[in-house]
């Protein structure tokens, strides 16, 4: 596990800052598609508590399965996850479009590709979120603090991400999340 940095370690074995909200059993969203192999990312606020759980709220599992989660890595806590499991919640990260993608990713990708030549779908366009953490309300049902929350805590590992990788250009989608980028001083040169 020597190529993953610590700081991408730590991402992942973090827990989160309001466990009641975060979607049980779910681990920390790194990205979807390999962020540290693209030039270009879309930028979210959060992951959908669809790419855990079904619409009834249980967890997905076998080839319904997108992302690792405590379960399917065999973990009681992130905190406790070995080296190889850590690496196993990267690895499903960064093989995300590959497996099972949420159709949500369908439209993005129609709206991206034409304009600049980039794909979920071929590994050279990723997607982050402001907050890596899956919530079982939709984030517009969540209260501000609780949002704020989420965000102080995502923050500085997407900042990571974005400095510490190639990415060069970050198409924001939505408003809504670049009022977020915004309020978090990010938005300013």
């Amino acid at each position: 596990m020597s190529e993953i940095p610590d700081w991408l370690v730590s991402m992942v074995r973090r827990e989160p800052p309001i466990k009641d909200v975060v979607v049980d059993g779910s681990t920390p969203v790194v990205s979807f598609g390999d962020f540290r192999k693209v030039r270009v990312a879309t930028l979210g606020i959060n992951p959908s508590n669809l790419e855990f759980v079904d619409t009834k709220g249980n967890l997905l599992q076998g080839e319904n399965r997108r992302l690792a989660s405590l379960g399917s890595s065999k973990a009681e806590s992130l905190g406790s996850l070995s080296n190889s499991q850590v690496e196993k919640v990267i690895n499903e990260c960064n093989r995300y479009f590959e497996v099972n993608p949420y159709s949500w990713f369908n439209t993005l990708n129609e709206v991206i590709k034409p304009g600049l030549g980039v794909s979920y779908f071929d590994g050279t366009l990723c997607h982050l979120d402001i907050c890596q953490w899956a919530t079982k309300k939709k984030w517009g049902d969540l209260d501000n603090r609780t949002r704020n929350i989420l965000l102080e805590d995502g923050l500085p590992h997407l900042r990571n991400q974005l400095t510490k990788s190639n990415i060069s250009l970050v198409v924001v989608n939505g408003i809504s999340v670049w009022n977020q980028i915004e309020a978090s001083g990010m938005g300013t040169p």
